[in-house]
């Protein structure tokens, strides 16, 4: 599922909840919201898996990346020796790369961060939307990290 299916699905969930949400006296509007309710849970999870799969993939480009850029030095040199003259080169395009794939998923975190600060009415789809946001921010936060330690680490060698 990429970016603008997982955007398409939210704007959908949106709508359904807002008609779940008019038809409040209903009969069958406790089934409704039960269902709502699951595919919510569903859809969070799935913009979890998603950040957490987009920012894993661009790590790994990024390290084919250089493994290529090493590989086209001559043989001879170091492996670990490869990126002393390109340091800061190759720490500019990796952080580059990482705030690119931030930039795509930020639509994804809008929404959350929205429907956290709009749901005071039902506590527990409060507590949903905050867990993804916490979790969402903790994956960035790790990989952030690790973009910041590769780049320093660059830096620190030459």
């Amino acid at each position: 599922m990429n970016r603008h299916e997982i955007i398409a699905l939210l704007r959908q969930f949106d709508k359904c909840t807002s008609f779940v949400i008019s038809h409040a006296g209903d009969t069958w509007n406790a089934t409704y919201q039960l269902k709502s309710k699951h595919l919510r849970s569903r859809l969070l999870s799935a913009i979890k898996f998603h950040l957490s799969a987009t920012m894993r993939e661009t790590m790994l480009q990024n390290e084919a990346v250089q493994q290529m850029s090493c590989s086209t030095h001559d043989l001879n040199i170091v492996k670990d020796e490869c990126f002393l003259g390109d340091a800061s080169k190759s720490s500019s395009i990796h952080c580059a790369a990482f705030r690119s794939a931030i930039t795509c998923l930020r639509p994804m975190m809008d929404w959350i961060e929205s429907h956290s600060k709009r749901c005071d009415d039902e506590l527990s789809e409060e507590r949903d939307y905050e867990q993804a946001l916490q979790d969402c921010h903790m994956l960035y936060f790790q990989q952030r990290v690790n973009v910041v330690v590769v780049a320093a680490s660059k830096h620190l060698q030459v």
